[in-house]
């Protein structure tokens, strides 16, 4: 015969400093129950994913949409230095040839930016 006896809830919550929104990171619950004539406990621990779909350690709130983003997959602006996901960083070669992360707003304007120059590369010349 198996009767519960004591039941803990413990909820790891964070609260996006935006939106004032908070969000359950995961839920722990340990059941202590008799068994017999013996004390037994067991524990389950929910754990909700993130926006990119991974279960790694949040890292932070992206600015764009407001998303928890976990370790890996949480970055910054290459320009303006606004935290971003994996889902909203649009990525593009710099002139160094390395892959840098830009937001929506610096994305554009580094598009005009690039239109602009090979538009004018003809009758101008540029300096780096």
């Amino acid at each position: 015969m198996r009767e519960e006896y004591r039941t803990e809830c413990e909820t790891n919550v964070v609260e996006n400093p935006w939106t004032g929104h908070r969000i359950v990171i995961d839920v722990t619950e340990t059941t202590h129950y008799v068994e017999g004539e013996a004390l037994r406990s067991y524990t389950t621990r929910i754990q909700g994913a993130r926006r990119c779909a991974c279960l790694k350690p949040p890292a932070g709130f992206c600015a764009e949409c407001d998303m928890l983003s976990c370790v890996d997959c949480y970055g910054r602006c290459a320009e303006c230095a606004k935290p971003l996901c994996s889902k909203c960083g649009r990525t593009q070669k710099s002139r160094s040839g390395e892959t840098i992360r830009l937001c929506s707003e610096c994305y554009g304007d580094a598009a005009r930016k690039r239109l602009l120059r090979g538009l004018l590369k003809p009758f101008v010349e540029f300096q780096e």
